[in-house]
């Protein structure tokens, strides 16, 4: 079954997502100068700037895709876990430095060896707007220059835009009727690809000095809701909303108009035509799940994977329908707060459309996701 999206589209929008990360976030990779230590008479400052400036580049590849110097088996990873995991994850940077004696870095004709010690520790910062409140300390050199640095690496690699247009909320008894509509004109909203991880919640438990055990870190970690809240509060965010998550996963039926006078909304992320998904075709005599359909909906009886990314969105967000049952902020439907379609639901459920919600359980923990709102 073919994923009925537009690519273009998308590329736009990962286009706009690259030059936010280098605008609003890799220039906060410097620490001030007094960090850094530089032996005076081996070089002049304004080489080592350039060369420093050369730099990032390679600094936010090591950091934001790690497969690109290492493979996840390298890492430990196993099979059933996406490379995306290591990306602007500790671990993936502590491996990559494990498995790499340097990186080379290229100015003026000359290649300049960076290296680091591999240590890297999570931190929190009490900054404002587009600047980041968590993420890491880590450390770099350059011998040929005599630099040794410290760096800030910003938490942000699973962190997709959603772009300023009109949006449709839940489900419509009538296709021809709106329902409630909202827009987000003016507002630059980030959310979160995947689940908030068990690894994630380790880091936060340990810098609060709490306790939190996990035998997989790649798992996503289930709390309760006033937990959630506290988690994502502490990285200067908020609970994913569940208008805010439907936005990610219907597919615009134009691109290219923002604003349009009809919204459509699909019942799945990646094919308008529900009749042709694999969730209809599961109705008939003979279905049987494939590979192809659980990478797309994890459903009841597909194998468990995480940090795969078949599954994204036009929005780049991952997990549209299947795989966890996810608890959201519902500022519309308060009650109707819980994402049903999940691994625990057969194929052939009901559950298994966008916008469709039940309610959560008190007291029970659950999936969630957080997103961020650059004021």
């Amino acid at each position: 079954m073919k994923r009925d999206l537009t690519s273009l589209s998308i590329s736009k929008i990962y286009i706009f997502l690259g030059i936010v990360s280098i605008a609003g976030i890799f220039l906060l990779f410097f620490f001030p100068r007094q960090s850094a230590q530089v032996k005076e008479g081996r070089t002049n400052r304004d080489l080592i700037n350039q060369v420093l400036h050369a730099a990032i580049p390679t600094i936010k590849s090591a950091w934001t895709s790690p497969s690109l110097y290492i493979s996840k088996k390298e890492c430990g990873i196993p099979s059933h876990v996406g490379e995306a995991y290591l990306e602007c994850n500790s671990e993936g940077w502590v491996c990559l430095w494990k498995n790499k004696t340097h990186l080379n870095v290229e100015h003026a004709g000359k290649v300049y060896q960076l290296t680091s010690s591999g240590k890297i520790t999570f931190i929190q910062r009490d900054v404002q707007g587009i600047q980041n409140r968590s993420g890491y300390i880590a450390d770099f050199k350059i011998d040929e220059l005599g630099v040794e640095q410290k760096i800030f690496l910003p938490k942000t690699c699973h962190e997709m835009y959603l772009p300023e247009r009109i949006y449709g909320y839940g489900e419509v008894s009538d296709p021809r009727k709106q329902g409630f509509l909202w827009d987000n004109a003016g507002r630059k909203i980030f959310v979160d690809k995947f689940y908030v991880s068990q690894k994630d919640i380790y880091e936060w438990k340990k810098h609060l000095g709490e306790e939190y055990k996990t035998a997989n870190p790649w798992e996503p970690a289930k709390l309760k809701e006033d937990e959630q809240n506290s988690f994502c509060r502490f990285h200067g965010k908020k609970r994913l909303q569940a208008h805010i998550f439907d936005a990610t996963q219907m597919t615009p039926q134009d691109f290219k108009i923002p604003f349009p006078d009809m919204v459509v909304r699909p019942d799945t992320p990646w094919q308008r035509d529900y009749n042709r998904t694999f969730l209809a075709e599961s109705t008939q005599e003979g279905f049987k799940l494939t590979s192809q359909d659980c990478s797309l909906a994890q459903v009841k009886g597909c194998a468990e994977n995480y940090f795969m990314t078949d599954s994204v969105s036009w929005t780049g967000v991952a997990f549209g329908l299947g795989f966890e049952e996810e608890v959201f902020n519902n500022p519309i439907e308060p009650e109707l707060n819980l994402k049903k379609s999940s691994k625990f639901e057969e194929a052939q459920s009901q559950w298994h459309k966008l916008g469709r919600r039940g309610s959560s359980e008190e007291n029970k923990e659950y999936a969630f996701r957080c997103f961020r709102e650059i004021l």
